[in-house]
């Protein structure tokens, strides 16, 4: 908790799912054709983000993104954003 403090700048928070934030970031970085838009699950890849370390879920729709280092946030903890 205390290097969250320490580096809150570092990092960012998205309101959403890990789906939704991968979803974004796709549709923000590659031009996706229509006919092969289905073809790409968001749930599974926003999965593989929280397993590799790339986001943190906090709770149901809270994302905490970058920090440089991986952030363990174990269950019980607190976070309060204000």
């Amino acid at each position: 908790m205390d290097e969250l403090a320490d580096r809150w700048d570092d990092y960012s928070v998205y309101r959403g799912t890990a789906a939704d934030y991968a979803e974004e970031i796709v549709s923000e970085c590659y031009e996706i054709p229509g006919n092969l838009e289905a073809y790409i699950d968001y749930e599974r890849l926003g999965r593989d983000m929280v397993l590799g370390g790339d986001i943190v879920e906090l709770e149901h729709d809270l994302i905490l993104i970058g920090g440089g280092a991986h952030l363990r946030v174990l269950p019980g903890m607190q976070i309060r954003i204000l």
